[in-house]
């Protein structure tokens, strides 16, 4: 007999809510034929009122009604606060009679559709000092519930240094009732150092919890992971939030003009009402099919980890790879004495593999020009090589440039590339004097000195330069002196420009005034199609 008396009792507030919802639909109809009039007689943006409500059924972008937005703006404010005022006197009333039926049926807290039964949510905000709202916890505690916010209670078992009134009251109705908190891994207040804001439910099994250091709010967020699960035929408010600040922005001044002419609880209670009113208006319920579960604990941490590197990556230089083949890229054969050898067999990225930490100093790009033995290097790939050394120094993104090459021709190609460029970008040459396969090749070393030369920013504007052997040339005055040392390349009249230490570029002398002397004397590439062909002719006795 109790089961079916509140059956009864439901039945009958549904017939009232239903009631309640036919006159609302039937004097919304008649405040549309109101609101057309008023606009047509009034603010005279009926053709503006018609766009938005296309646009809010076909969810165009908001750029179509940007101009209707300035249409609206130029119409006088008293104008559009009397028109505001007839819709909002007829609208009043019913949203008032609408929130108490409302009101009236459900007096508890949200629920959410989960497995294997629906879970009630929500949100409280308790004031220092204030006792927190045991009548309403204890009403959701006998089904699934979770309710969070800042509670602003403290005690030592959630890690707090003292206890306060509510921390002990909560304390208190853990152990009387037997639900559990759902507690963050450390202080969630910045100015107490304290846990005040958390979650209290029926079971904590599953849930994780992160305190994020970021944001101006005393309080700082929590990243909350539950366990629910959403079944595929619930649905998820999805709300259109560009129309939703379009209105807002069209209705403010009014709002403002009730500031002062009202008491603040019953505006505080009007200006809720409406935007409850028009969040509704705004949204659209979407199947939880169109949503992803969420991830498992180990995935979040990662894509955190993923994303932490990324971001890291953002700020280090990007740095390319022009490959041109040589010893560097060389492979040798280990039955043969060690000078022999087959340049420019390995590529570029072949080459990477043998220098794995060379992400930690910059963002590598990579591109093979050819791969070739450098005594085979021709004018044609000298001028292949500067254009694309130009076009890459052109692009903001880009910030320096190294070349790998062999050793034979290192010094004239370096040379060339200096008197053709014209940025202050470096732009590195790196060789090595011992194939890549060899017992202690010098390659891989080389090439991450380059890299780390070229990511400096104290060698912008030094020029061309050329590492080799932990050593930073000029290609003004570098020149190999023997064949087989790993210490062949050297500058005999002045020394080298600097040397890396600990993955760092250290400069003892500078180039930069040397090459603002020489910038009038440098060639356009573009403006080049056969280079002069100079003969050198030795001097020696009885030359005829």
């Amino acid at each position: 007999m109790e089961i079916k008396s509140q059956l009864n009792e439901s039945l009958a507030q549904l017939k009232s809510l239903n009631i309640c919802f036919s006159t609302i639909i039937q004097r919304q109809n008649e405040t549309v034929i109101m609101l057309k009039d008023t606009i047509n007689e009034r603010l005279e943006i009926n053709k503006y009122a018609i766009q938005v409500v296309c646009l809010m059924m076909t969810k165009s972008s908001d750029q179509q009604y940007e101009g209707i937005i300035q249409q609206i703006s130029n119409i006088p404010i008293a104008e559009r606060q009397s028109t505001i005022d007839k819709i909002f006197s007829t609208y009043t009333p019913l949203i008032d009679e609408f929130t108490s039926k409302i009101v009236a049926i459900f007096k508890t807290n949200a629920k959410i559709e989960t497995i294997p039964e629906p879970t009630g949510v929500g949100a409280v905000y308790v004031p220092s000092g204030s006792t927190p709202p045991f009548q309403f916890f204890t009403k959701c505690s006998n089904t699934p519930f979770c309710i969070f916010g800042d509670f602003n209670a403290k005690h030592t078992d959630w890690g707090c240094e003292g206890n306060n009134g509510s921390g002990n009251q909560i304390v208190s109705w853990l152990e009387l009732t037997g639900n559990e908190m759902i507690i963050p891994d450390k202080p969630t207040s910045r100015r107490s150092k304290s846990i005040i804001d958390f979650g209290l439910t029926h079971d904590a099994t599953g849930w994780h919890t992160e305190v994020i250091e970021d944001g101006t709010s005393d309080h700082l967020p929590i990243l909350l992971q539950s366990p629910l699960c959403i079944p595929l035929t619930a649905v998820f408010k999805k709300t259109n939030w560009k129309i939703f600040i379009f209105f807002l922005n069209t209705v403010y001044e009014y709002w403002l003009s009730l500031v002062s002419n009202y008491d603040e609880q019953f505006f505080f209670i009007q200006f809720s009402e409406f935007l409850a009113s028009l969040w509704g208006r705004c949204s659209t319920y979407e199947s939880a099919r169109q949503y992803r579960p969420p991830w498992p604990p180990h995935l979040v941490a990662l894509a955190r980890e993923f994303i932490k590197d990324s971001v890291a990556d953002t700020n280090l230089p990007t740095i390319v790879i022009l490959a041109t083949g040589g010893i560097i890229a060389g492979v040798s054969n280990m039955n043969e004495p060690s000078d022999s050898y087959d340049a420019g067999v390995l590529t570029v990225k072949e080459l990477l593999k043998s220098v794995p930490n060379i992400g930690n100093i910059a963002r590598i790009q990579t591109k093979q020009l050819t791969n070739i033995d450098s005594k085979d290097m021709t004018i044609e790939i000298w001028k292949k090589l500067v254009k694309n050394i130009h076009e890459l120094l052109k692009q903001p993104s880009i910030d320096g440039i190294v070349v790998t090459h062999g050793t034979d021709t290192l010094e004239e190609t370096s040379f060339f590339t200096q008197l053709i460029v014209n940025s202050d970008k470096p732009v590195v040459f790196t060789a090595a004097m011992r194939p890549s396969t060899a017992l202690s090749a010098d390659g891989p070393l080389n090439l991450f000195n380059a890299v780390v030369v070229a990511a400096s920013q104290n060698s912008r504007g030094q020029g061309v330069l050329v590492v080799m052997n932990g050593k930073i040339f000029s290609a003004y005055d570098v020149t190999k002196t023997n064949t087989y040392c790993v210490d062949t390349f050297c500058s005999p009249e002045f020394g080298p420009l600097g040397r890396i230490e600990n993955s760092q570029a250290h400069y003892q002398r500078s180039m930069r005034n040397t090459n603002s002397n020489v910038t009038s004397r440098r060639f356009d590439i573009n403006t080049l199609s056969n280079l002069p062909r100079v003969k050198i002719v030795p001097s020696y006795a009885q030359p005829s």
